[in-house]
């Protein structure tokens, strides 16, 4: 069981507001001249924006402003002209306000004080854009950072270091809790894109622990169209260092997070893994649900980023201390376009022994278009072992064996074993996939079946799962294993899905090969044995052709025509998808242009003719004096021209061909105008 407890913001005693009139660093209406005033006065108090003007006013901070140290609220959407995000799949903001920090040389706003929000501002050249360092706050429909950075800049200050930062070095006694960044209401979403160092970094590495932060609705590493990566060249999307109860997304479609990351491009920065959730082992209590991660908002548009990105969600061991990591869930997130979907490092320590996170749960993951593996435990590839008595990441927990798939009768049977720890109960998850993973293990790409089992003495568990009809292209099926205490197992080796019925998975596809090379078709299929396999040519059967693959040898032009298989069983009967064979016959001259008696002044009618064999359609080049004169694209075997009136001497050649094979040149014709008369000319232009 996982609890992730969640405190509820507490409204402070209204104060008062403070009007920002100017765009001025500093003085009388300033935003510097709103804080100092603000901190004060009692009682949560408001900036709001009334700087004159039409478009977005900017604020030039030359010098670090005021922490806040008063409940506060402040508002840029209340600068006429803007307004929130109001659209799910992009956002649609109109933010009017920029605070721009000029070099990152100090932090933007510092919230001291608990209690406070910061709303529909942009912010850039900051440290950090906003530095939390107390409780109970909200950052809200801001965009932090920059949208338009230059292609292929490696130029970091365009936007911030960090977007919003909680905790770290700087509160080493404070208690900072209930933060939250974003929300489930659309107007609440930020856009921190563009940044050169973390978009959201919580905690660090021997500081205080920050409690109970939730990140919802954002879009992270991600423009404004949701769609595109925003070439941030930073460190991950979200960064875990010391923290618990962490909410990265949620089940709901406006709670989700939108993320997208890629490795460090500018100088200083190791070239380490970078992820779109990079969580320390000194964290504990963290539940990442519902998010995108390398997808877009519509999700489907991939997040690519100028280097791809590395990992989705990457849980790291970099040093030895004490291991703190436990009760993390992974649920329902949809992952693409990455080296690897989901990764539990683990720390060899120098004594030799294995530290590592436990308690992972990796659940209903959605993972697709990624280079080596969709979950990787601890080592890149992991064995079962008897009696499950490994340890390390997620104490190494077996995965199940799928010994068969069997689709019938609009309905999937999954069948096979676990073999884990004795008389223990294991949470089961099935998926299938229309791909596979570099290292063999399918892809995660659609749910199919969940089911519990309870090993017996021996530490085995048989299981027979049956599931509705699915699409069979995603024939690939794989499965997971989760224990009590939540540790999830690496994803299962991959099971082809069988058929009782004859059905093709992948269908031959057209060829064009040579007049006399080789050509093959292939076919990918599968059905109850004896399984009856019949290619034809045009119909017809082809004597002895009943493997799944094809192979023709000195191909003859008889050969070219359409092609297909047919399979049979007592279950029934199907053909594949039609494939062409075309078979490229060169084109050979047969008639050469030939020489004319003509006058001067007078035209003449050149022409050219191939074998009645070459493949068409067939292009007709005319040069003269090495310039084209006339091209003709044709599905004759014979072409014309007629030449302009002459009067100097001119000569012609022919190139033709097929885009199928090599181009074949006419011999040269010669014209001697004024009367002389024409004569052939050995050679080419």
């Amino acid at each position: 069981m996982f609890l992730f407890l969640f405190v509820t913001l507490r409204l402070p005693t209204a104060g008062a507001d403070f009007l920002v009139v100017t765009t001025n660093d500093s003085g009388p209406g300033s935003l510097r001249e709103a804080l100092l005033a603000a901190n004060q006065s009692p009682g949560r108090d408001r900036i709001l924006f009334d700087i004159p003007g039409d478009g977005l006013q900017v604020i030039r901070v030359t010098t670090q402003l005021p922490t806040i140290d008063d409940p506060l609220e402040v508002d840029g959407f209340s600068q006429p002209g803007s307004r929130p995000n109001s659209a799910l799949t992009l956002d649609d903001a109109v933010r009017f306000v920029e605070l721009d920090g000029v070099a990152q040389l100090f932090d933007g706003l510092v919230i001291r004080a608990g209690d406070s929000v910061v709303r529909g501002l942009r912010m850039r050249r900051f440290a950090a854009a906003i530095a939390i360092q107390s409780s109970s706050n909200v950052v809200a429909g801001c965009f932090l950072g920059y949208e338009q950075p230059i292609p292929g800049s490696v130029d970091v200050l365009l936007g911030n270091f960090i977007g919003v930062r909680v905790g770290g070095v700087c509160c080493m006694e404070l208690d900072i809790c209930c933060n939250r960044i974003g929300g489930e209401a659309l107007d609440d979403r930020n856009v921190i894109a563009g940044n050169g160092g973390s978009p959201i970094r919580l905690g660090e590495v021997g500081a205080v622990t920050v409690r109970d932060t939730s990140i919802l609705g954002n879009f992270i590493g991600v423009d404004s169209s949701g769609r595109t990566h925003s070439l941030a060249y930073g460190w991950s999307a979200i960064t875990v260092r010391t923290a618990s109860g962490v909410r990265i997304g949620s089940a709901t479609d406006s709670g989700r997070n939108v993320l997208a990351v890629a490795r460090p491009n500018f100088p200083g920065r190791s070239e380490n893994a970078s992820a779109g959730i990079n969580i320390y082992s000194t964290s504990t209590g963290v539940s990442i649900r519902g998010n995108y991660i390398g997808v877009g908002a519509d999700g489907s548009s991939p997040l690519l980023a100028p280097i791809q990105q590395d990992i989705g969600v990457l849980i790291q061991t970099p040093f030895e201390g004490a291991i703190a990591f436990k009760d993390c869930l992974i649920e329902g997130n949809l992952m693409a376009n990455m080296c690897e979907g989901i990764w539990i490092q683990e720390f060899v320590s120098s004594e030799g022994s294995v530290r590592a996170a436990t308690g992972v749960a990796i659940r209903s993951n959605l993972i697709s278009s990624v280079v080596f593996s969709p979950v990787v435990i601890g080592r890149f590839l992991q064995t079962n072992d008897l009696g499950d008595i490994d340890l390390g990441a997620n104490d190494r927990q077996n995965h199940p064996e799928i010994s068969e798939a069997v689709a019938t009768n609009g309905a999937t049977l999954i069948n096979g074993i676990l073999r884990s720890a004795p008389l223990s109960t294991y949470d089961l998850e099935f998926f299938a996939g229309a791909s596979v993973a570099t290292n063999g293990i399918g892809m995660p790409e659609r749910f199919v079946e969940r089911a519990l089992v309870t090993t017996d003495s021996d530490g085995v568990a048989s299981f027979s799962v049956s599931s509705g009809a699915l699409d069979l292209s995603n024939r690939y099926f794989s499965a997971t294993a989760t224990d009590a205490a939540g540790n999830t197992s690496m994803i299962s080796p991959v099971t082809h899905v069988r058929t009782l019925a004859p059905v093709v998975f992948d269908h031959p596809t057209n060829r064009t090969v040579l007049l006399g090379a080789n050509a093959s078709f292939t076919a990918v299929a599968t059905g109850m044995s004896p399984l009856n396999i019949q290619w034809r040519h045009d119909g017809l059967p082809i004597l002895g052709a009943s493997n799944l693959s094809l192979a023709l040898t000195n191909v003859r032009a008889e050969q070219a025509g359409l092609y297909d298989l047919v399979l049979s069983n007592e279950f029934g009967a199907t053909t594949s998808r039609t494939a062409k064979l075309v078979v490229a016959i060169r084109p050979l001259i047969v008639q050469q242009p030939l020489s004319q008696t003509v006058a001067s002044n007078r035209s003449v009618t050149l022409s050219i003719g191939v074998t009645n064999t070459a493949s068409l359609p067939l292009l007709f080049v005319w040069r003269s004096n090495n310039l084209t004169v006339a091209t003709e694209f044709s599905d004759r075997r014979v072409s014309f021209f007629k030449t302009p009136p002459l009067q100097h001497d001119a000569s012609y050649v022919v190139v033709v061909s097929n885009a199928l094979t090599a181009a074949v040149l006419s011999s040269r014709a010669t014209d001697c105008a004024f009367g002389q008369r024409w004569r052939r000319v050995a050679g080419c232009l």
